[in-house]
């Protein structure tokens, strides 16, 4: 799930809301919660059927990776391609999350940790993409020797805010950061546009494109979770 839009069009409050007031919570504390809920549901039903779900939380600032719960300690985190699985931010830290509590522990403390500034548009700017990732396993007792497992992700990405640089008034470092929140967008459109373009071309039996993901770091890491299987919404903030 992306939520884009033009700087201070309120993508940041959309997803995370107020996390000290539960009536105003955004949409990722609704879905934590929603999500714990279910398997609560599940378990109930099913004595058979366990789960285990884990936490990560990250920001791309200045095509720089830096983990959002682990302070200023990781420093720039690199991206790598796994020859089976794809992407992932090495040393990137991940939680074990046993209740909506915990969750929302870790969401103040990312929260917190996020790169913003006040520019003309917007007094508390995000300028970075932050990425809230949890990755459930389910796991299924089929008999005494044999378990399924079942594993899935989901990415909850706020992304920095769209801007022109003139209306904004940003020079020198914010100018810079900017420049970078511009081009990945532009990347992320073009990566969306050529997926759009091959779904048109299969059915006509045509070559398909090769989207540039890995022009951006936003859509290399995402790169599995845009394309293949998954399932993409954009949020639009206007």
């Amino acid at each position: 799930l992306f939520a884009y839009g033009q700087t201070g069009s309120g993508k940041t409050y959309t997803m995370m809301g107020s996390l000290n007031a539960e009536a105003e919570r955004g949409v990722i504390p609704r879905l934590c919660e929603e999500l714990f809920q279910r398997m609560h549901t599940e378990r109930e039903a099913l004595s058979d059927v366990s789960f285990k779900l884990e936490a990560s939380y990250m920001e791309i600032y200045t095509e720089q990776v830096r983990d959002l719960l682990c302070g200023n300690e990781s420093g720039s985190l690199r991206v790598r391609q796994h020859p089976l699985t794809g992407p992932f931010v090495d040393g990137l830290s991940s939680y074990t999350v046993p209740d909506f509590k915990a969750v929302h522990k870790l969401l103040v403390k990312g929260d917190r940790a996020r790169s913003t500034v006040a520019t003309r548009m917007n007094e508390h700017s995000s300028r970075s993409h932050a990425i809230f990732t949890m990755s459930l396993t389910r796991l299924q007792l089929i008999s005494s020797t044999n378990t399924r497992t079942r594993n899935s992700k989901i990415h909850l990405v706020d992304l920095a805010g769209s801007e022109r640089v003139a209306m904004s008034g940003v020079v020198g470092q914010q100018f810079k950061e900017a420049t970078s929140i511009n081009k990945s967008l532009s990347t992320l459109g073009r990566v969306i546009d050529i997926l759009l373009e091959n779904a048109q071309l299969k059915s006509k039996n045509a070559r398909p494109g090769l989207p540039p993901y890995r022009d951006s770091l936003l859509t290399w890491i995402l790169s599995e979770s845009i394309g293949g299987n998954s399932r993409t919404f954009m949020l639009a903030a206007i």
